[in-house]
């Protein structure tokens, strides 16, 4: 295998390892430069996760409902809500699994959950979840993290019997935010 610079001045090189190194080493970088590309266009592209399972039709259906907030305050339920990148999961720790329900987010952002199952494999994607003027709930990226919202306060909604339900929503504030507050950031 010959290469088109070999650091020799003509012929082959002396050292058979030089080729390989010559030849191989651009390619090697040339995937290396492949993988962080789509590794990153993966981590800025999280705010995707979930757009594909909510169809239009849905959006514009869940955009039409408002915040239930005179209906009939039920007992709290011991449903752990708590941020999951860009999802949000629900740790069921009642004796018995939820279907049917429509799950709130800070009182502006609604969804369906079909089913909360006993446990923690409850997952729902935060991009799910629609406002009033059918858009998704911002979840920021590393190139655009302060295009995320806090999740601060979570309830289901059962809409077969018009009560509301508080749930245990667990707020992480980042490191950053927190010395900001108490001044030992510069």
């Amino acid at each position: 295998m010959r290469t088109l610079f070999s650091g020799a001045a003509a012929g082959p090189p002396s050292d058979p390892y030089a080729t390989y190194a010559l030849t191989e080493q651009p390619v090697r970088y040339m995937l290396t430069l492949i993988t962080l590309a789509t590794a990153l266009g993966a981590l800025t592209g999280c705010n995707v996760l979930g757009r594909s399972a909510v169809k239009q039709a849905d959006v514009k259906e869940l955009s039409k409902r408002t915040y239930p907030a005179q209906a009939e305050l039920g007992d709290d339920l011991d449903i752990i809500v708590v941020r999951d990148g860009g999802a949000v999961r629900l740790v069921n720790r009642t004796p018995r699994s939820y279907s049917g329900l429509q799950l709130w987010i800070n009182e502006e952002w609604v969804g369906d959950v079909t089913t909360v199952q006993i446990g923690t494999d409850n997952l729902v994607a935060l991009p799910q979840m629609i406002n009033e003027h059918g858009e998704r709930f911002p979840v920021g990226g590393i190139l655009s993290p302060d295009k995320t919202l806090p999740v601060v306060l979570t309830e289901f909604y059962d809409p077969a019997t018009s009560k509301r339900h508080r749930l245990n929503t667990r707020v992480v504030v980042p490191d950053s935010v927190i010395a900001d507050l108490t001044g030992d950031g510069s």
